[in-house]
């Protein structure tokens, strides 16, 4: 009985195991082969077995470190602002006004959207000419802002419109953590006459802490794979000024054609974005703030 149903699971499970292994494994598999290989595609027949020689060159790369630079400048600043507006975004949801059920579910509208869409919209909005920013910042006093338009400002203008985008995200986890305060713990801390800073750093915080750190898991790696928000708002320009680790990888796979070299760099992503979940995690179950 025990082995009928045995392989009964595995039949069951098969397509499964099939399905993962042609859209997961096998690409994987098949991108560190190229890794390997001096192979561009508008030259498939002169492809040169090269070893270790992509990581080698891909080490060596200015535009390669400078995207990992702006990929992690992205990443941090996006994250600790997303956390911080998303607990005070929070913290207003939790009220128990008329109206606030309306109010919350439309400002969940951003992350509901494709980021490509907000981009090309953000596109528009920050436009230098005739962008509505701009108007804005003129008629208060703020003066004219490139916006995309400069290196100095463009990483940051997609950091904005990053957190503006995924704040919602990390607003309702704190919500659910909010509510999920029981009220006796309020009543307590009333009792002893606590204040309103005290009850945020004794009692919401605390309870958020779990939330907040699966949070950053979460956003992390999102943020260490950015691509889509890139590619439609700044295409990692102007020069190399907001160029991520992703669209690193797309430029020279998908322009150049150099698929060894692509690969090779995606393969260096996935083992950083591996090793950096891990780390995280390890750090957190080290704490005692995952399980208890």
């Amino acid at each position: 009985m025990q082995k009928r149903l045995s392989k009964t699971g595995l039949i069951l499970i098969l397509p499964s195991i099939i399905y993962l292994f042609f859209l997961s494994l096998y690409p994987t598999i098949y991108t560190v082969f190229l890794s390997s290989k001096e192979f561009n595609l508008a030259r498939p027949h002169k492809s040169v077995f090269v070893g270790i020689g992509n990581f080698i060159r891909l080490f060596q790369d200015d535009l390669f470190r400078r995207s990992l630079l702006n990929t992690l400048v992205i990443a941090v600043f996006s994250i600790v602002l997303e956390l911080i507006f998303g607990y005070i975004v929070a913290e207003v949801f939790d009220k128990r006004l008329k109206g606030m059920e309306a109010l919350r579910t439309i400002y969940m509208l951003p992350m509901m959207v494709t980021p490509v869409v907000w981009g090309l919209v953000w596109v528009y909005i920050f436009n230098p000419n005739f962008g509505l920013a701009n108007y804005i910042f003129e008629k208060v006093g703020l003066g004219f802002q490139p916006w995309f338009a400069s290196g100095g400002t463009a990483i940051l203008s997609l950091i904005l419109v990053n957190i503006w985008q995924w704040t919602p995200f990390t607003a309702i986890i704190f919500l659910a953590g909010l509510s999920g305060i029981p009220n006796d713990i309020y009543d307590a801390a009333n009792v002893d006459g606590a204040k309103w800073y005290q009850l945020i750093f004794s009692v919401k915080l605390p309870a958020l802490k779990q939330m907040a750190m699966v949070t950053i898991l979460i956003r992390l790696m999102d943020n260490l794979r950015l691509f889509d928000l890139v590619y439609s708002t700044t295409q990692g320009g102007p020069g190399s000024s907001t160029e991520t680790m992703s669209f690193f990888i797309y430029r020279h796979g998908f322009k150049f054609f150099n698929l060894g070299y692509s690969s090779t760099a995606a393969i260096l992503v996935l083992v950083f974005i591996i090793l950096v979940s891990q780390y995280l995690i390890r750090l957190f179950y080290q704490g005692g703030e995952i399980g208890e």
